[in-house]
Order: C-alpha cells, then structure tokens, then sequence
C-alpha cells in the first residue's frame, strides 16, 4: 500500500481511471488465506458465510410472471462483496372475517371487491383460508382470516389498499413497498444485519462487474441466521468477530466564482467543487486502508495521499464516480454531507449532464435520470429528541449513506454545538478528516447492527428510523411466531388525551448536609410492570362479562382503572402466575430482552474494559435496554399501530400504586422521604442508624469530613439491606420476582430545589467528597442554551453550597454570588453573554417562539441588504464585504447576544417599545460594532436561576389567602371547561385540583416571591452608598440639633478654626468613617435594619418629632436588645453628639477667656468629657 500512496496520477475523462486500487486489490494486501478458505468452501459447495449489508426488494420474470425477490448486498469472510437474490417468498396479507358474516358470503364478495380493482385479475392473486388468534383481546380460540397471496409486493399493495377502502379489518399489512422486507424478515426471521450461512445456493463469480465479486440465488429456507454457532477455525472465528465492511469516507472543498462572500451554491455556474478528499478503512478500524485526494488543478504531492489531478470540474466529478465503483464501499460516512456535499454534488452534476453517467458508473444496478432523481436521489426525515434532521443522499445500492453530524446529534443530544469542531473535541480527536475515527470511537456501525438485528429490521433502519418502528417490528416477529395477526397500520380513530402521569411526591426543597440521601430506584419500572401484571394486548379484557367469565375459569386478574379525559377508563388483565405459556406477547419478548441484556451483562464482567470485545458488548446491552424502555412509549403512542389506551394508562397506574407502597413500607421503618418521582425515592435512614457516629462527632472524635464519610458508610449498609427488603415485600404482594429496586448513589450533601430538580456530591462504592463533578438533574444550568455567565453563577452557587464545613444557608450564599456577579457584569468579555437557541418552523396551528421567528425574520432583511450592497460592490469592482446576517437554517443552533436596542419612533415620535426578538444579534456583529450588551436582561436572567435555589424559603411561600385565590380561579376554570364536553361526570362533584396542581401553583408563587425580593435585593446594594450617607447626614443633623438644644446659651459667633477645632474634625471623620461601617454591617445582617431607618429619615422631611430618628426608629420597632450591631451604631451616634457639645463648650471657653485657641488641658478635659 505504501508504494501507491505516494503516487500522483492524473484523468482526462475517460471510462477508467489509472492508478487507484480496486476494493479485490485491498483485499489481496491483507487476505490472510481467507481467500483460498472461501474458495474451497464454494468449489465443495458447503455453507457461506455472509454478512448482509443494503437490503431492498426486486422483481424478475420467472416463468413469464413478476415474482418478488427480496436482494441483499453484503460482504463475504475475505471482505469481498456480493450480491445475494433470495427466492421462494410470495407476498401476502391476511384479511379478518366479519363476525356477523359466514365465509360462504364473505369470501365471493372479497374476490369481487379485489376484481374490481384497476390492472387486477384472477392470475396476480390467490385466496387461502387460515385460522389465527387476534393481537387484541383475550381468545380461547383461533379466528378465521383470509390470506391473499399475491406473485410481487406491488400486487399486494394495490389488492390491500383496495380491499381497506370498503372498511375490511386486516392483518399483516405493511402498506409501503419500499420496506416490505421488513414483514419478510420477522416472518422467516431472517438476518438483515448479522451474519447469516447460505446452504444450497447458487452462484456466479461476477467477473464483468467491478461492483461485486459473486452472485448468489438461494431459496428463502437457505438463508439462515448463524445464530450462536462458534467457529473452530481462529481464523474465521476472528472474521466474525472483525467483519470486513468496507467504509469510504468524503469531504468536498467548493468555491464561489462570484466573489459574494456566500456559501457556494450548486445552481450557479460561478460556484464549483474543486477538490474531493476520500479515506478507506475497514469498518472497526480507524487507520486508513487508502487516501485518496481529487483536485482540478495541478498540486504538491502528498506521501500520505493518491492525487488525482483532474483539470476541470466534470473530470472531477467522474473520477469521484469512477473511485466509488473500483472501491464499491459498503458504507459511506461524511459530516454533514447529507445537508451539503451531496447536494451540491447532485445539482451541479445535473447542471452539467453528467448525474447519470455518474451513477451508472457507481451503482450495479444501471438507471436513467428521470428513475435517479425520483429514487435514489433520497430525502430522509431523522428524528432526532424534539427535533428533526433532514438528510439528502444518492442512494448506490449496495451501500449505506451515513451522516456523522446525524450521529452525534444522537449522542450528544443536550449539546450546545453540533459541529465537527465541537465533536473532536468532545473525543479528544483533532483532524478534520477523521469521521472514521469518531464512528470508530462510540462504535457506532455496531450499535445499529445490534439495534437491527434485534429486531429483524436493517443496517439503514437502524440510522434513519426511530426506536418505535423496530418496536413494532418485533413485536410484529413475536407474535407471528405464536400464530398471532396484528394490523401494522395505525388506527385513525384514535382519541388524543391524558391518561395517568407518575406519581410524585413532593421535595423537601432545600440544603440537606445533616443526613445523606440515598436514591432507591425501580429497576426498567415500566418494563417490569408489563411483565408483572401481563400487560399485553393479547391478555386484557375490555368488558366485565368477559372478565367474570375468566375468573370462573380459574384465572387470576389484574383490575385496570384510570382516568381519561373526564372519563373512567376500565380494563383487566389476566395474570400469567408465572406459567410460561400463559405470558402476554409483550411480556415474553420484555423477559427475552431482559434475560439476553443479562447475560451479556455477565460477560462484560469477564472482559478488559479497555477491550473492542467489550466496547462491542456494552453497545449490545445498552441496545437492548434501549428497545425494553421503547415498549411503553410504543404502547401510549397513538400513532403506532400497536397503541392501546388501557395499556398505557395500566402502565403508569400501576407505577404509581407500586411506588405509593414502597413509600408507606419504607415510612413505616422510620426512613425518611425527601422526594419521589415515577421509578424512585430519595431517603434518609432512621435517626438510630446514626447515633454513634454522631456521638463521636459531639465528643470531637470525628473531623466534619471523618462524620460525614462515617454517615454515608452507614447509609450505604443500611440502603442495602433496605433494598432486599422492599424486593421481598414487591414479590411477596406482586407474585412475581420482576418488579424490584436498585440503589446506585447516596447524596450528600444534595440540594433539592424543584420536582426533577436537584444536585449534590455522589457517592457510590466509597465516600468522596472531592469528586469530578457535581451529580446535576434538571436544574436550568444543564440546560441548553443558556450562557457561561448564566451557568458559571450556578455552578459557584452549587460548588459553594455542597463544600464540606460550609456553614452559611443558600440564601446566604445566593445572596454574596448575585451580588458579586451583578458588580462585575460590565467587565465582562463578550463571550459570556452568548445564548444558543434552535430555529424550528412554526406548526400548522401551534404557536412558535416569537423571539426566534422575530429575530429570523430580521435577519432575512437584513441578509438581502447586504446581498444587494455587495451586487453593487462587485459592479463597481471592488471586493464584496463579509456577510454578517446570514439566517439560521430550521432546524439548527445558533448562537447570538441580547444587546440594548435601537430607540425608535412611530410617525407622531411615539417611543415603539423593542421585544426580545429585536435585541438579539449574532456575536460577531456585537463585538465588530461594539453594541452595548444589555445588562438588564442577564440580570433578570440571574434572579431566575437564583430565585430557583432560594424560593424554599418561608417568607416566600404564599399566604393561605393568596392560595385560596388563585385556588378557586384555577377551580372555575376547570368547570368551564367540563360544561363544554357533555357527559363527561356523571356525577354532581365538582372538579377538583390534585396535590401536584396545588403544589405546581405554590412554587409558582414562591419563585415569584423569591424573585422580587432578589431585585430588590440588588437595587438596595446599588442604592447603599446613596442611602448610607443619606442616613449618616440626617443623624448627624439631628445630633447637631440636640447640640444646640443643650447649649442652646452659647453662641456660635466667633467660630473659627484652630487647633482645638482641628481635632474634632479629626475624631468627627473617624466617628463617620465608624458609623459607615456600621451601617453596612447592619445591611448585610438584615438590610430591612437600614431600608426602615430610611423611610423614617424621608418622612421626617415632611414633619418634626420631638425625639430623634434612631430613638424613634428602635422604639418603634421594638430593636433595644435584638442586635448588638445595632446598638453599637447608636452608642456611636451619641459620641456625635458628644463631639457637637464639645464644640460649643470649646467655643465658650474661648468666649469667656477671649483666646482664640483654648489650653491643651482644657482640650483634653473637654474631649474626654464629651467624645
């Protein structure tokens, strides 16, 4: 290989290009006698091993008739490709008969409903009667259905969609062609991503085609998992292992004639692509088999690269294509190439006539462009959290398109960027081309391959769909192989609405650093419940009669009863009494998953964890816990075909009776509950557990760190212990050992601050208190889009409430934090200030975010204004400028900084006042023009976050009348409401709030409280200055006054400065300097002690009172002994006006002795007398 990489080559168009290696020549470099094993194995016809790869669905002509063939690409032991045709497979779907309809009127009717459908006659069909149990409802018996076998999955759809227009309920009906090999694949369990052995096969070394090595033809019942079988060859048993899938991965370079400064764009002949860069690997490898760089014009060479030099765009482009055919990769990999490369590539080689020529020369299955555009050039929708990725791709038969960005955007879904940049950095990984690396990394090919394999879907599903289509696909093989029918086709009549939620208990919100907190969480809760209670749409009955029918037959049942939109939803399910066959289609395929995530689970402990065998075996668990938390989700979706109200609303009612009763079990053995939600309870141990390590603590035997590790020692032990209780109890009352708890973690000290909202230090196998990181749930600084300066306050503020020996309240901390951070936020750098937010297009009668859509739609102005400058620019011939408003694109982040907005007028110079939408601006505009960042909306954002530790407080909790109010409004509401749909109560009872609503509104108020008192707050800190020396000038004006009362026969004439005088101006400066400080300590210990003494200083400017303000001011509120800071204060206050008496009395003694300066003595007398 080192040889060819250092070459340089050049192309001038023709139909092959020199110098590159095929994918057969990869192969013969690192073949390791796999070849001639291969060889043999097909020259004595034994089995094949294949690894399948691209699966799609094909008609030939056998015997004159358009027979379905489901075809698969894949690769074989050496690495080499092949296509393989499997045969035998006759498309069907299954009609249910008509109760209240015999089969002898059923049946001529079906037949002439099918006939008189367009391009369908006798010979594309055949009808056969069979008897299957139905997925829904509990039957003793099988019912009759009619199968309609057809020769092509086309026939099949026409017939099924025809027959459905008359209101027929089917089965096995997978309406979209494109997939159909999904519904095969469950049927026959056929392999679709994991290796798979071809017996009795039929096969042709495809010499005359670069893009497969052999050609297979094998009936559907040669074509078999390999399953566990172990290979006693090291040589293959090493292939299984590292199979040879072939991976090239792209990046294109473009350029823009046009001189605009904007992104180049295909449609124009101006903007081209000038250089394509591949890599090849073998799929677990991140070292490159072969580089290969493409570019139009003459270059360096690269000892690391093949360059191929092309000399124009169009010769470019077919060298790209003539590089995919001698590779004919089995994956292709870019980053973002789905929203752009490929894009670009289509249009411009459409634009130039050679987008056919190209595919021809890519693909084995040769097409015209009209078939190109509307097949293979694919738009695929990639649900990705709440959002959606739209990816664009030339879809080659034979290989799967990947998009790296789509990926990733997967795993790091609460991530603020998403780009390449930002993913190297988050895998300590630096180039730019080195996608394989990251796929190599999070072993990502072989989570789909896991995902896929599971569930009988393929290698492309696992990337482009979501968990619930492979849900319903397994569900799907199950309950095929228990002789059970199940439309796949969603029901179109189903009501929307809320059925039960998780149970809740409250938080104890606040600092806990008395006792550790320790989680106790149901283990998969609504996997295990499903399995407990046989929640399955095959064992629940919908109607009493029925049900009392089953419990006299013998069976146990479990009773279903929510509510749903006003109405009592009731249902029963019959319990399995752990019999095997008696288990409910979603139960055995949950005890399946879990049995297979188990054993995996066992293995993991056998191997090295810096391993590939165990990185490939953490995915497949992890793949599987995946598919058994999709089950309830799947079930409460009403746009799945497996949807089923009584089962979802079963589910989440059932967690909540099963959490209620651990709650009281646990009560009952004096633990304490902190806070519980859905599958957990956070506890404290009984006060006895801790006794002794608290008498050590109290006799100083144990530092504060020594007691607190002691405390979570002792938690620990005691959780265990507690934990095989409570499974006890769970199987005890449930009858089934699925349900039960685990403990990971004890928390101390933890900080509750709102329901799914909380922090503290974890602890797991041993006490650490210096760990890594802060464990964090839900609090608003783990969330997207906020700022540095938004989560570095809470980040300090939660480092500093869970340090060991802290001794101050949050409040008091929050307090110091806000106010440092707020004194500083105008020195801050730029970067501080920048939010992150995701542009999604607003939904046909939802309501969007009116600052995003503000904002986006100021910047399309503002975009085309620069677009028209930079047209007039160029006119001119001069340079365009850089483009600085160019507007998001749906769907994806971006960053920007509120600044403080332009003032503008209305027509009669009326201000117009700015929202949100019109402060928001990109930061490089921000810091090019130096706007003034607006430091009033950061601020408000702060007293949010700060408000959200602090509202626990009980001067924010809002009063029982405030409550009743906002009580009844909300009441009211709600009976409004119900009057609107009839029916709905039957009875007189007026609706009423549960706890959760009552609890939703109190915190409601308390943040609000909370929050208005931080503004204040921070306004009396920045009033200090003003209001100190306000007070400190009016108390010294009343000490003046009182002065003059008692000296009122002396006079002021004659007061001039001297010495003596000097003095007191000396001990006055450091009576203020005194009183100042004083002041400020007051503030910090209450600042109401300085705000009360100010409103009575405004007053007093109004009217006189006969005593002075800080007299009036400590009778009045009642202050003589309730602070020392306070009393000191006033103490100093009368050595003014000491200091003022001994002004008069020095100016006296001046008066009677006509001196203008009186003897030291008599100023030391006069001094100490007085001051």
């Amino acid at each position: 290989m080192s040889k060819q990489s250092a070459q340089q080559t050049r192309y001038g168009g023709g139909e092959t290009l020199a110098g590159i290696l095929t994918r057969n020549d990869i192969i013969s470099e690192c073949d390791n006698g796999l070849t001639a094993i291969l060889q043999q194995n097909l020259s004595n016809k034994q089995p094949i091993y294949f690894i399948p790869n691209d699966v799609s669905n094909a008609t030939e002509y056998i015997n004159g008739v358009s027979t379905y063939i489901l075809r698969i690409y894949g690769t074989l032991i050496n690495g080499q490709k092949a296509r393989v045709d499997i045969t035998g497979i006759k498309p069907f779907f299954d009609v249910a008969m008509p109760d209240n309809e015999p089969l002898s009127i059923f049946k001529p009717r079906l037949v002439k409903i099918i006939l008189g459908s367009e391009k369908i006659d006798k010979s594309k069909f055949g009808i056969k009667v069979i008897h299957a149990y139905p997925i829904r409802g509990y039957h003793n018996e099988k019912k009759v259905y009619i199968r309609i076998i057809t020769w092509n999955h086309y026939n099949r759809t026409r017939i099924l969609k025809e027959v459905r227009k008359y209101g027929i309920e089917t089965a096995s009906d997978d309406i979209t062609n494109v997939h159909y090999y999904r519904k095969i694949a469950r049927e026959k369990k056929l392999p679709l991503s994991e290796w798979a052995i071809l017996n009795d096969y039929h096969y042709n070394p495809s010499t005359n085609l670069p893009h497969y090595s052999y050609y297979f033809h094998v009936s559907v019942d040669n074509y078999r998992p390999l399953g566990e079988n172990k290979q006693n060859n090291p040589i293959i048993s090493k292939v299984l292992s590292h199979d040879r899938i072939l991976v090239l991965t792209w990046d294109i370079e473009t350029y823009s004639g046009r001189k605009m400064g904007d992104l180049p764009d295909a449609r124009n002949e101006k903007d081209q692509v000038f250089m394509i860069c591949m890599t090849v690997h073998w799929k677990d490898n991140p070292k490159p088999l072969l580089q290969i760089c493409l570019d139009d014009i003459e270059t360096k060479p690269d000892p690391e690269w093949i360059t191929v030099i092309c000399r124009n765009q169009i010769n470019l482009l077919k060298a790209f294509a003539l590089c995919w055919k001698n590779l004919a990769p089995d994956i292709q990999i870019g980053f973002n190439d789905s929203q752009y490369d490929w894009p670009f590539i289509i249009k411009k080689a459409k634009s130039l006539d050679i987008l056919e020529w190209m595919y021809n020369h890519m693909s084995p299955e040769s097409s015209n462009i009209e078939k190109i555009l509307k097949w293979n050039y694919r738009k695929s929708e990639i649900k990705i959290y709440n959002e959606k990725f739209y990816s664009k791709y030339l879809k080659i038969p034979g290989c799967i398109p990947i998009d790296v960005r789509a990926c990733f955007k997967k795993l790091y879904q609460k991530s603020e960027a998403s780009s390449l940049k930002y993913y190297l950095e988050e895998c300590g990984l630096g180039n730019a081309l080195r996608y394989q690396e990251l796929m190599v990394k999070h072993n990502v090919v072989n989570d789909y391959r896991e995902v896929s394999s599971i569930a009988y879907v393929s290698l492309s599903d696992a990337h482009y769909f979501a968990g619930g289509m492979k849900v319903c696909n397994l569900l799907g093989a199950e309950a095929w192989s228990s002789n059970m029918l199940c439309s796949m086709i969603a029901s179109e009549n189903t009501e929307s609405g809320k059925y039960p939620g998780a149970y809740v208990i409250i938080p104890i919100k606040g600092l806990e650093n008395k006792r550790p907190v320790t989680g106790l969480d149901f283990a998969s809760l609504y996997p295990s419940i499903i399995m407990t209670y046989n929640l399955s749409p095959d064992k629940i009955i919908l109607f009493r009669e029925e049900t009392i029918n089953v419990i006299r037959s013998g069976k146990k049942i479990h009773m279903i009863k929510f509510l749903f939109n006003g109405q009592t939803i009731e249902a029963w399910s019959i319990r399995h009494n752990n019999i095997p066959e008696e288990k409910g289609l979603y139960a055995r395929v949950l005890e399946n998953l879990f049995n297979k995530r188990k054993k995996m689970k066992k293995c993991l402990n056998k191997l090295d964890e810096e391993s590939f065998e165990y990185s490939c075996l953490d995915s497949k668990q992890k793949a599987v816990k995946l598919y058994m938390n999709t089950f309830y989700g799947e079930a409460g979706n009403n746009l799945s075909p497996f949807y089923q109200l009584q089962l979802a609303g079963g589910v989440t009612s059932a967690g909540q009776c099963n959490i209620k009763f651990v709650k009281k079990f646990v009560e009952d053995k004096e633990f304490g509950v902190k806070y519980g939600d859905t599958d957990s309870l956070y506890l404290t141990c009984p006060e006895e557990c801790l006794q002794e390590c608290d008498r050590k603590y109290k006799l100083d035997q144990l530092s504060q760190e020594e007691y607190w590790e002691e405390m979570v020692k002792i938690s620990m032990e005691v959780m265990a212990n507690l934990r095989n209780e409570v499974n006890t109890e769970l199987e005890k009352g449930n009858g089934t050992p699925y349900l039960n708890m685990a403990y990971e973690e004890v928390l101390f000290p933890v900080v509750f601050t709102g329901k799914k909202k909380y922090y503290g230090l974890e602890h797991k196998k041993k006490p650490n208190f210096n760990p890594g990181k802060l464990f964090i749930r839900g609090v608003d600084i783990v969330k997207r889009g906020q700022s540095k300066l938004f989560r570095d306050v809470g980040k300090e503020i939660m480092n500093r409430t869970l340090k060991v020996g802290n001794e101050e309240t949050i409040h008091q901390i929050v307090e110091k934090v806000l106010w440092e951070n707020v004194e500083k936020l105008s020195k801050l750098d730029y970067d501080e200030f920048i939010k992150t937010c995701i542009w999604r297009t607003k939904k046909e009668g939802k309501r969007g975010n009116i600052s995003v859509e503000r904002f986006v739609s100021q910047m399309e102005a503002k975009y085309s204004r620069e677009v028209l400058e930079n047209q007039q620019l160029i006119k001119k011939g001069l340079p365009a400028n850089e483009y600085l408003y160019k507007v998001p694109k749906p769907g994806e982040r971006f960053s920007y900084i509120v600044v403080v907005p332009e003032e503008i007028y209305d027509k009669c110079g009326k201000k117009i006042p700015q929202q949100k939408g019109d402060c928001m601006e990109y930061p490089d505009v921000v810091k090019k023009f130096n706007k003034k960042i607006n430091i009033d909306y950061y601020i408000e954002s702060l007293f949010g976050l700060c408000a959200s530790f602090i509202n626990y407080d009980d001067k924010y909790q809002p009063s029982p009348e405030s409550l009743s109010k906002v009580l009844d409004r909300k009441k009211k509401s709600k009976e409004k409401k119900l009057k609107i749909v009839k029916d709905l109560l039957q009875s007189n009872d007026s609706p009423s709030l549960d706890e959760d609503e009552i609890a939703k509104i109190k915190d409601e108020k308390s943040q609000k409280s909370a929050k208005k008192w931080l503004k204040n707050y921070i306004k009396n800190l920045r009033d200090a200055p003003k209001k100190e020396e306000a007070i400190i000038c009016h108390l010294w004006k009343d000490a003046t006054t009182q002065a003059e009362k008692i000296c009122s026969g002396i006079s002021r004439a004659g007061m001039i400065n001297n010495d003596f005088l000097n003095v007191l101006d000396k001990i006055a400066d450091s009576i203020h300097l005194k009183l100042s400080d004083l002041l400020s300590k007051l503030s910090k210990l209450n600042v109401e002690y300085r705000n009360r003494l100010y409103e009575l200083i405004m007053q007093a400017q109004k009217y006189k009172t006969d005593i002075t303000i800080l007299e009036e001011y400590i009778f009045r509120y009642n202050l003589e002994s309730e602070c020392k800071a306070l009393i000191d204060f006033r103490n100093t206050w009368y050595k003014v006006t000491g200091l003022e008496i001994a002004r008069f009395q020095a100016l006296s003694i001046m008066q009677n002795s006509k001196k203008d300066n009186p003897s030291e003595s008599d100023i030391d007398e006069i001094v100490d007398l007085y001051c």
